[in-house]
């Protein structure tokens, strides 16, 4: 309890009306804290979910692009696939055409034959021709000079071997007589 008031503090005020009115400023002081403390982190929250919400946006993006991307990749890798399947295609189909066809060179050889001659039994082989070894005493002159007659030899005709040359079992033409 408080002491006796002293004639010099004379009050007319209740006796608990100052300590109210500092409990009434502390309360108010309290909420208002609370109120900018719940407002500072309920914008927190607003701000952080819309950075979010934007973030996702453009990682979405990037996502989209990065599939198409992988389906331009995807279109181009078909496409050197499906190029090196014709150039395959082509390479056979080059291969399997003759430089000369043999009816041609069966038309020549029977053209050609001297008056009174008749083929009975013709054998036409093709074989690709294999270069020669080079010494191995040659010089690399040599070697580049023999590589480059090889290569001039190997665009001739191929070979060809009578019905008098036996044990050539290989493509069989037959020449009616002249």
């Amino acid at each position: 309890m408080n002491p006796p008031p002293v004639p010099n503090q004379l009050s007319f005020l209740p006796e608990d009306f100052l300590e109210r009115k500092a409990r009434r400023r502390a309360n108010i002081l309290c909420g208002v804290l609370s109120v900018i403390v719940i407002g500072a982190i309920g914008s927190a929250f607003i701000i952080g979910e819309r950075s979010m919400r934007g973030i996702e946006a453009q990682c979405a993006e990037v996502d989209a692009r990065y599939a198409k991307a992988a389906q331009q990749i995807e279109a181009v890798q078909r496409m050197h696939t499906k190029q090196r399947q014709i150039v395959q295609h082509a390479e056979l189909a080059a291969a399997l055409v003759e430089r000369v066809p043999r009816s041609n060179i069966l038309a020549e050889f029977t053209n050609n034959l001297p008056p009174g001659v008749s083929l009975l039994e013709l054998w036409m082989e093709s074989k690709p021709r294999q270069a020669a070894a080079p010494a191995p005493g040659a010089s690399s002159f040599d070697q580049k000079r023999a590589a480059l007659e090889a290569k001039g030899k190997n665009d001739a005709q191929p070979a060809m071997r009578t019905s008098r040359s036996p044990g050539w079992p290989t493509t069989r033409g037959r020449c009616p007589s002249s």
